[in-house]
């Protein structure tokens, strides 16, 4: 079963709606050749105080465990945030960033773990 992927633009970025189409056209480009379904498309906005959180609650509601992005732009660079939550790709260039486990599910693995000992 294909991976299930947010496409995610920030709006801001784009200017008009030609580089809007091209960037979202890019992303999914890019979401494919990761053999990925994309089934959402976000438009971010200036307006959200946490646009990381927002992509949370978007990816659980979606079931999607893939960002992808024309470029780090559009999450401001900070892919440590996304990969929290997240696997991360981006178009240009294209790159890959595996989802980083959060640590405190690292804790309630391991202390589950030695409980069972």
């Amino acid at each position: 079963m294909a991976a299930r992927a947010i496409v995610y633009i920030y709006k801001p970025l784009a200017h008009t709606k030609e580089n809007l189409e091209a960037a979202e056209y890019i992303a999914k480009q890019r979401a494919a050749s990761l053999s990925a379904t994309v089934v959402k498309t976000v438009w971010g906005l200036e307006s959200w105080a946490d646009p990381i959180a927002k992509l949370n609650e978007i990816c659980e509601k979606s079931n999607a465990w893939l960002i992808v992005t024309p470029t780090l732009d559009h999450i401001r660079g900070d892919t440590d945030a996304a990969v929290k939550i997240a696997d991360l790709a981006t178009a240009q260039p294209p790159a890959h960033w595996p989802w980083q486990v959060p640590n405190e599910l690292v804790a309630t693995y391991v202390t589950k773990s030695r409980a069972r000992r």
